[in-house]
């Protein structure tokens, strides 16, 4: 099976797209092509067996799924996915959301479970971890403030403290990039707040705390992002 895919991986993402790369360097020969494929079939090798590790992490792939059609088109979406990612850690949340849609029974649909996926491949390694530490101050008291707004502000020079110390986002950058995170529907800003003419803060959405529930493996304490 690994083989198989890692075949249909490299027949459509390696020889044509690195063959078309090399060919527009001057003076380069066979031999260059040649190496660079093998260096990406075997950088594509070991993603995948991490991608299939975790996968596989509690339990085998059960042999009914592997005959089921929407099955094997998310194993082959995630993996495509997971082989174009370098960090580690994203690349086994793309086996997780396979793993816990179907083992768990986490999604309403198959249409949620493509959704996640290309959420998932749109958000940066960096986002995600952005998106993470926002959410550890979801359990900030809120004493009795109803108003999402004056809530949030309670914690969020705290929340770019973090990304200053840990992430090396400076505050003047904050704004820019979180308003960029909107765009795959896990954070959305306070229509109509501003500070200093610009949206200042915002929270976390639903779309957000349903891909949590599937990328992350809440059965090992060991995993965190931090």
């Amino acid at each position: 099976m690994l083989k198989y895919l890692l075949g249909l991986y490299r027949k459509k993402h390696v020889s044509t797209s690195v063959s078309v790369a090399v060919q527009l360097i001057p003076m380069v020969g066979g031999s260059l092509d040649t190496l660079i494929k093998s260096g990406m079939d075997a950088l594509a090798a070991k993603r995948a067996k991490i991608f299939f590790s975790e996968l596989q992490k509690y339990n085998p792939i059960n042999e009914e799924l592997l005959l089921s059609e929407d099955y094997l088109h998310f194993l082959t979406q995630s993996l495509k996915s997971a082989v174009q990612t370098k960090q580690e850690e994203k690349i086994r949340m793309f086996a997780r959301v396979l793993r816990n849609s179907y083992e768990k029974d986490s999604i309403s649909d198959t249409g949620e479970l493509e959704d996640f996926i290309k959420i998932l491949d749109e958000l940066s390694f960096r986002e995600i971890q952005i998106l993470h530490m926002l959410d550890a101050y979801s359990d900030t008291p809120r004493n009795g403030e109803k108003n999402d707004f004056k809530w949030t502000s309670l914690y969020w020079d705290k929340f770019e403290a973090r990304l200053t110390n840990e992430l090396n986002i400076s505050q003047s950058e904050v704004s820019d990039i979180m308003n960029r995170i909107v765009r795959t529907g896990c954070f959305e800003t306070y229509t109509g707040r501003y500070l200093n003419g610009e949206t200042k803060y915002g929270k976390l959405t639903n779309t957000y705390f349903r891909l949590k529930r599937v990328i992350y493996d809440f059965d090992d304490d060991k995993d965190s992002l931090t």
